[in-house]
């Protein structure tokens, strides 16, 4: 497999309750290796969901916020509730409206 195929993981695995926590993950996701024929796979913070769909959502959106700013070029969707079962239709419905205004 040739290595533009390969998509090299990071996560964004910053604790929504930690302070300046967007800061510290925005300056993560700049600082991650950067492999010219390997893109960076960026991956969503699916360890801090909870079940609060309105925390969840926003977290995602600061994800994909993240994820343009440090021209990520492979992109992940974090849903709602992927943390805790398999994403209802409608979940990955809002994560793709979600990703596609941010």
């Amino acid at each position: 497999m040739p290595d533009r195929q390969i998509g090299l993981g990071d996560a964004y695995e910053i604790s929504p309750d930690l302070e300046d926590g967007f800061s510290s993950g925005s300056a993560g996701a700049a600082r991650a290796p950067n492999f010219p024929q390997a893109p960076l796979k960026y991956m969503p913070p699916t360890k801090h969901m909870t079940g609060d769909i309105f925390k969840g959502h926003l977290i995602d959106a600061l994800f994909n916020l993240t994820s343009v700013m440090t021209g990520q070029t492979i992109h992940l969707c974090g849903m709602l509730t992927e943390a805790i079962h398999t994403p209802f239709l409608g979940d990955r419905v809002l994560a793709i409206e979600n990703a596609h205004t941010s």
